[in-house]
């Protein structure tokens, strides 16, 4: 209780020191002085203003001092009232009034600076904030554009990709099948219907020529006989006579270089007879044993989608290769001396065994210098022409010290066959 009491006394010192300074202040208006003497009566007011001033200013200095020096204060007080009371009491209320002006007076101030300081503060704030985004903005637009700029001159220019080259499409005329290829290396250069089954006429004697020199040597002597009428008469021929004797090597001569169908016959029944020897057989009976070793050869090459009906090439629908097992071929006859230096001969004369000669020319009018089709560096290799097969050629040409073959099969004409190759050849070599 003593406590609460301290603290309650304490409390009235402090407001008792408001009301005192606030009297002290409107104590010299005049005006003020004598409606507060003609309220209570001049004894009263001096007494309780002597009395109020006493007390105002022993609380406050006992309060600052000591709680102890409060309450004795505040009892003498209080013992003191009791004399004046009708005086204290409108004193009292006249300055209680007054206190209660001057202490809105007094707060007035306050309210002021903390609505300046509320209305300040965040327009400040704002302020700086903004600028501070505008600096930060502004900053990154000058580091992005530095590093824009720095990213310019030290980026490297992008590597550009090399083109895909098309494969070269030669302008060639009309035909069923073409190809270059390089017979060293075995690299394609350019292929059309490589799979595609074909005639192939008379490009058939260069397996017929392998086939021979297989089983027999090139200096081996052979007998024309009945066999050249297998040929038919409106084929290309040799001109060989029955009776007339000649080696291996210009039989194939014969064969080769005119496409000569009746040596193809004849060689057919040679190798036939040797190789079956002993057994009784007929020309036909001949030749049909000797299909039969064509057939194996091209097995034994790799020829595995091609079928052949005789010697000479003519069409049969038993007779057909593809372009892809042509090269084959081809690389095989090149690697055969006796084949590959007729193929490449542009005129030959032979004087037979049995008396008398005879000269042949090449069909490949790429060895022939009479012909504005002539190359040089032409070596060879075989023509070909029938209904079904149409104008065929396989050309061997020598550039940068390889052979590369240029085949064009199913042309329309002579002429065209030749037109292609040259396409070919100047196109790919």
């Amino acid at each position: 209780m003593r406590k609460k009491l301290i603290s309650l006394l304490a409390a009235a010192a402090l407001l008792l020191t408001s009301c005192g300074n606030a009297v002290a202040e409107y104590s010299s208006g005049a005006d003020d002085l004598s409606s507060a003497v003609s309220s209570a009566g001049a004894d009263s007011f001096v007494s309780l203003t002597e009395t109020g001033t006493e007390t105002t200013s022993g609380t406050s200095s006992s309060a600052a001092e000591t709680s102890p020096a409060a309450s004795e204060t505040t009892s003498e007080s209080t013992s003191a009232a009791p004399e004046t009371t009708a005086a204290t009491t409108t004193a009292v209320s006249e300055t209680t009034t007054t206190t209660t002006t001057t202490t809105t007076t007094t707060t007035a101030p306050p309210e002021t600076t903390a609505a300046t300081t509320t209305t300040t503060a965040p327009e400040t704030t704002t302020t700086t904030t903004t600028t501070t985004s505008e600096t930060t903005t502004s900053q990154k637009k000058t580091e992005t554009s530095a590093v824009s700029e720095t990213e310019k001159k030290t980026a490297k220019p992008a590597e550009e990709k090399p083109k895909e080259e098309k494969p070269k499409e030669p302008d060639l005329p009309k035909c069923s099948a073409a190809a270059v290829w390089c017979a060293d290396d075995g690299e394609l250069l350019y292929g059309r219907n490589m799979k595609g089954t074909i005639s192939i006429a008379s490009v058939t004697k260069l397996l017929t020529a392998s086939v021979a020199l297989k089983y027999m040597k090139p200096s081996a002597k052979i007998t024309v006989g009945n066999e050249v009428s297998f040929a038919k008469p409106d084929s290309t021929m040799a001109w060989l006579s029955v009776g007339c004797k000649l080696t291996l090597a210009d039989l194939i001569y014969a064969m080769l270089l005119p496409s000569g169908n009746d040596a193809a016959y004849v060689m057919a029944v040679a190798v036939a007879k040797k190789v079956y020897a002993g057994r009784e057989m007929s020309e036909r009976q001949a030749v049909d044993l000797f299909v039969g070793l064509m057939n194996d050869c091209a097995a034994e090459l790799g020829m595995t989608h091609s079928h052949f009906s005789s010697p000479e090439g003519w069409d049969d629908k038993d007779n057909y290769s593809t372009m892809n097992d042509l090269l084959i071929l081809f690389g095989h006859a090149l690697s055969v001396p006796e084949i590959a230096n007729a193929a490449a001969t542009y005129q030959k004369t032979v004087q037979f065994i049995s008396g008398g000669s005879m000269t042949w020319t090449n069909t490949n009018l790429f060895l022939n210098p009479q012909y504005g089709f002539f190359r040089e560096d032409c070596v060879g290799l075989k023509t070909g022409t029938t209904a079904d097969a149409g104008a065929c050629l396989a050309a061997a040409f020598k550039k940068g010290g390889k052979t590369y073959i240029c085949a064009a099969f199913g042309c329309a004409d002579n002429l065209s066959r030749y037109y292609a190759v040259q396409a070919l050849r100047d196109t790919f070599l």
